[in-house]
């Protein structure tokens, strides 16, 4: 299980993660993760929305763009971003010639352990299939690696920008059971463990 001090690496994106708080320290009412992204390294994550929980970054260092609704907006040292539930968004990244130091918040509407773990795991997991070369020039994992990964965060409100969330349910539903009958899961072990440094 990963505890606060957890550290994730995603070489193709530039984006070294450090767990500040899991389910232990918010008692399931979120989580929160620092953030240290490489000069000019791009998106790490695709658009995507909550139903029942927001997020927040704290810009500590550096400038970047997110996007909310369709719409891109700078942020730069010193603002808070937020992004509230249901509206799709794509969390802040490094357009700055500096790396971006952040820290992201997610407040839940109401406790839920399991999606403090399930998010956690699914982050780290995609960090180590980056750091294995198991995803492409787009830093995509395999259409069943995806669907697996997001039946996880279905379950908890998470959701891609588009299609609409009832086709998700559909698509990811059967994809994901072919996905998990072939081998492919939510984690893997072997991504759960802290990177050095």
């Amino acid at each position: 299980m990963i505890e606060a001090g957890f550290v994730a690496e995603n070489p193709q994106a530039g984006v070294r993660a450090v767990v500040r708080k899991t389910q232990k320290e918010t008692q399931g009412n979120g989580f929160q993760i620092e953030y240290f992204y490489r000069a000019h390294s791009g998106q790490d994550l695709p658009a995507h929305l909550h139903m029942w929980w927001e997020e927040k970054f704290e810009i500590l260092s550096g400038s970047c763009t997110y996007q909310l609704d369709s719409k891109q907006y700078v942020a730069k040292a010193g603002d808070t971003v937020i992004l509230p539930a249901k509206k799709a968004h794509i969390h802040p990244w490094n357009t700055g010639d500096e790396e971006l130091h952040m820290i992201q918040t997610d407040t839940f509407e109401h406790a839920s352990p399991e999606a403090v773990i399930d998010t956690l795991n699914t982050i780290a997991t995609q960090y180590g299939l980056a750091r294995d070369g198991k995803v492409d020039a787009k830093g995509n994992p395999s259409p069943l690696q995806l669907a697996v990964s997001m039946q996880s965060l279905l379950k908890h409100g998470g959701y891609l920008a588009g299609p609409p969330p009832v086709a998700q349910k559909v698509l990811f539903g059967l994809l994901g059971g072919i996905g998990y009958a072939l081998g492919y899961r939510s984690s893997y072990p072997e991504y759960l463990n802290s990177v050095s440094g």
